[in-house]
């Protein structure tokens, strides 16, 4: 079906949104005919200004329009974004997309590589600070990003693309200067534990930490996770995923600052665990999950972890800005210094 069919088909309200987020002026003038006419004309001259705002998510709903039913329950912002944008449009339980965009993504154009890419970057580095952190400063996020990023990007046009990011990460919101996760509870009595352990630092995301989240997500898959997988499949779950799924569970009540114990009940009352020796061997499994868990309110460290940090002394690291003379003393700038060489390290 032609793309001008499909605009046809939808009412003017709509219509008239696609058109405001297209910059077209005067829109009331406008019949539907006419509307659709200049949409349709519009969309071509601006499509790559609109391919500038895409991740690797974007690319992929559109290259696999036949999985699309999976895909938006997987991430419905992104999806939600491309029927904003009129890229995808839908009819009658039907997608369809303005196809002129796959001559730019199939395959993806080199002029287009770089920022989706980069796009894709500053989206996960926001979802793995909102995951072990639950709050966090946004500068601190963006100056983050730009030390990470290997081409020299300046801070005002990483802002820019990660305040329009920041709208396609799930569960993510800004509130005075902070991003933290929706669901965190007490915002404001969290900012002041925070402000209050700046001494504190935060576990470190390492790039080894970002590739397992692109591959498990945000659960910690150690021997006390395989251990409580253990113990709850095959005797009270009747899959992994099952089992997997109620972990990750587990996992979210303990990021909302829920104690053992709830979650123990839960557990006892899920499965009806009334025999001691067995609800013994639950509550250890949950404990020894529990203490190895990333933890929001211990900024990213487990129990385990931080018990263990605290029995060293604390020294604060010393920040060396970019052009600071270099601590090697060498003379130079500290970034064209060992700055490269602890980035090539």
């Amino acid at each position: 079906m032609e793309y001008k069919e499909i605009l046809m088909k939808k009412n003017m309200e709509t219509l008239r949104s696609q058109a405001r987020l297209l910059g077209i002026s005067y829109i009331s003038r406008y019949k539907k005919e006419a509307l659709v006419e200049i949409i349709n004309d519009q969309m071509h001259k601006d499509l790559f200004v609109l391919l500038l705002r895409f991740h690797r998510g974007h690319v992929e709903m559109l290259t696999n329009l036949d999985q699309i039913d999976i895909l938006k329950d997987l991430d419905p912002l992104t999806y939600e974004d491309l029927i904003e944008k009129g890229i995808l449009v839908e009819d009658k339980g039907q997608v369809y997309r303005f196809e002129k965009v796959m001559e730019f993504i199939d395959p993806l154009r080199e002029d287009l590589k770089n920022v989706i890419d980069f796009n894709t970057l500053i989206k996960l580095v926001t979802e793995i600070h909102m995951a072990y952190y639950g709050i966090f400063e946004k500068d601190k996020l963006i100056n983050y990003i730009f030390d990470i990023h290997e081409e020299r990007i300046d801070r005002k046009t990483i802002k820019r693309h990660f305040d329009y990011m920041l709208s396609l990460t799930f569960n993510t919101y800004e509130a005075d200067g902070y991003l933290h996760d929706h669901r965190l509870h007490e915002i404001d009595k969290r900012l002041e534990v925070l402000k209050t352990s700046q001494n504190t630092e935060y576990f470190p995301i390492t790039e080894k930490l970002i590739e397992d989240y692109l591959i498990k997500g945000f659960i910690y898959q150690g021997k006390s996770f395989n251990d409580f997988v253990k113990v709850l499949f095959p005797k009270y779950t009747s899959s992994m995923d099952e089992t997997i799924d109620l972990l990750d569970q587990l996992n979210l009540m303990i990021l909302y600052g829920y104690q053992p114990s709830d979650y123990m009940k839960f557990i006892a009352n899920t499965f009806q665990i009334t025999d001691g020796q067995a609800l013994k061997e639950v509550a250890d499994a949950c404990m020894a999950f529990y203490n190895d868990m990333p933890q929001w309110f211990l900024k990213g460290y487990s129990p385990n972890q931080f018990a263990s940090k605290a029995n060293k002394p604390y020294i604060k690291e010393q920040k060396v800005g970019r052009n600071d003379p270099c601590p090697c003393g060498s003379n130079k700038k500290y970034k064209h210094c060992c700055l490269n060489k602890e980035r090539s390290h």
